[in-house]
């Protein structure tokens, strides 16, 4: 009997600390497993299972609240499906701190990983559930790094506070790539959104290497960067480089990011809010619905091919009377093709937009508005800058009062500011006939009127198996609108006594890759001749509202 229970005890005392603990992690299906607040290695290889085995996508991961040090994630394969590494939920609230303790140049690693969603979301009642802080002084440090080529990743929901202690820290909030790796890795398919990085010293995003070409260093891509919020960055907010495909695109939207520059030591461009530079193959990036503010350099900082910047509000660039990068978008010499469209650019020290003068095809296409420039619309130095010449101009004033901004507030503080329409771009009109034949044999053929607010690419259908989930490009028929002021018309017959709806969808930009405005008119030729038929107020249609205006007139939110 002595010998059963001494086999029982080694038993006992031989269970690796990293096995399940369910009554920790609540786990039912013994698939959930807990990281301890000392495990400083979580290593895929070896961490799920019970005593050990490797991690699959039926496997999540639980960081334990509380306080922990630096943190390594490493060597997870979700194998085409992906592994959850998350926090805790818990009651009370128990967020996830990693806090640097000084044994490694970063407080977290994520090194080797295919298919992991790191994501600090679990607990409903934390905005990050997981918090990176970094104030250790180290000469060369990323409070998050990612290296060891990393594919297939989701990175979310987690605050990054980073200032260092020592005038000698250099590094970035989260950086991906290192020079220690070749140019025969690819860092492939990230997604990173909805963290907020705040109070750095110099960067909050390092993407990629600069020159991986010639500096033989990894190169990025397919990367989504979005919805992140970035504030007081000590250098600059993004910056996305060294990305090379012939398939793929990156994709830079809808990330918030005040105020740059606060610590003194680079060059203007680099205080800039959002750069890209270094691109090979055939990709490029879209840069979209980013609200920067406050930058001590340019809000953008755009180099290499065939970007597409449209719907972004870039305001008070140039802080700290810098008098040479302040402008809203600077475009340097290694540039060749970018179009610029409905973006408001207002209070930049310097000009709206700036070419250096080896770049080549800038184009300002059209819809852009900018104002209270301190030195102008926009400067080229010696390069091939230009204006498409469109019915729908760019529109300059030295005065942002006279633009007509549903609210400006004219001070300093944007968020007060209402940009309207512009940062959201195309609008439809319409939805009665113009004129209307008596119904007197078997068919009708009248004359309806649809309006945009700018030029627009158009398709219509009759709707049957053609609704406004139909892809543009499936709809019947084109047609092309003009300026508010101008009505696009054509002509449809219908039989006597029918209801006929038509599905129009319209493309602010050729080959815009978010058509969103819809609009369905309804039309009763059965009505009496020359009075248009009234469509119900507040119809829903295809995510937006469709209202009547004072003219009877359909507009489309």
């Amino acid at each position: 009997m002595k010998y059963l229970w001494l086999a029982l005890l080694i038993l006992i005392l031989t269970i690796p600390q990293n096995s399940i603990a369910k009554t920790d992690c609540g786990d039912a299906d013994a698939n959930t497993w807990c990281a301890e607040l000392s495990d400083d290695t979580i290593d895929g290889d070896t961490f799920c299972g019970d005593p050990s085995g490797a991690c699959t996508s039926s496997d999540t991961v639980i960081l334990l609240g509380g306080t922990r040090g630096d943190t390594t994630i490493q060597d997870f394969d979700g194998d085409g499906s992906y592994i959850t590494i998350t926090n805790q939920d818990v009651n009370p609230d128990s967020k996830v701190v990693i806090d640097q303790d000084g044994s490694h140049t970063w407080p977290l690693k994520i090194s080797n990983c295919k298919y992991v969603d790191f994501r600090g979301n679990n607990d409903n009642d934390l905005s990050y559930g997981i918090y990176v802080n970094h104030d250790y002084d180290k000469v060369v440090q990323n409070a998050v790094q990612f290296t060891d080529d990393c594919d297939n990743i989701k990175f979310s929901y987690v605050e990054i506070d980073f200032d260092g202690n020592g005038s000698s820290v250099y590094g970035a909030g989260l950086a991906v790539a290192t020079a220690s790796e070749s140019n025969s890795v690819i860092y492939d398919t990230f997604e990173i959104h909805h963290n907020y990085i705040h109070d750095t010293r110099t960067m909050a995003m390092y993407i990629g290497r600069n020159r991986p070409a010639t500096e033989d260093d990894p190169y990025i891509a397919n990367f989504s960067v979005h919805d992140n919020l970035l504030e007081d960055i000590g250098a600059y907010g993004i910056t996305l480089k060294g990305v090379n495909s012939s398939s793929t695109y990156v994709n830079i939207y809808n990330n918030t990011i005040k105020v740059t520059g606060l610590v003194s030591g680079s060059s203007g461009d680099e205080w800039h809010g959002i750069g890209v530079q270094d691109f090979y193959g055939s990709t490029y990036a879209n840069i979209y619905n980013n609200w920067i503010e406050k930058t001590r350099g340019p809000g953008f900082k755009i180099g290499y091919d065939d970007h597409q910047i449209y719907n972004n509000v870039i305001a008070g660039c140039g802080t700290e009377n810098e008098t040479e990068y302040g402008h809203g978008i600077y475009v340097y010499n290694t540039a060749d093709g970018v179009d610029m469209y409905d973006n408001v650019i207002v209070d930049p020290t310097r000009y709206g937009i700036y070419a250096d003068s080896n770049a080549s095809y800038v184009n300002i296409m059209s819809r852009n508005i900018i104002c209270g420039a301190g030195q102008g619309e926009w400067y080229q130095e010696g390069s091939d800058l230009f204006e498409s010449l469109t019915p729908d101009n760019n529109i300059y004033d030295a005065d942002c009062a006279n633009i007509g901004f549903p609210t400006w507030s004219d001070d300093s503080d944007y968020s007060n500011d209402d940009f309207g329409s512009w940062k959201y771009g195309l609008t439809l009109s319409g939805g009665s006939p113009t004129s209307q034949q008596p119904c007197d044999g078997a068919s009708s053929t009248d004359t309806i009127s649809v309006t945009s607010s700018e030029n627009a690419n158009c398709r219509q259908s009759v709707k049957g198996a053609d609704t406004c989930v139909t892809l543009y490009e499936n709809l019947d028929t084109a047609f092309t609108t003009g300026q508010e002021t101008t009505a696009h018309s054509f002509s449809s017959t219908t039989n006597c006594g029918a209801t006929t709806i038509y599905v129009i969808k319209c493309e602010d930009y050729p080959g815009a890759t978010d058509v969103s405005e819809c609009l369905e008119i309804t039309h009763d030729v059965a009505a009496a001749a020359g009075v248009p038929p009234q469509p119900a107020p507040g119809l829903i249609i295809g995510g937006g509202t469709i209202g009547i205006v004072g003219d009877g007139s359909l507009l489309i939110h």
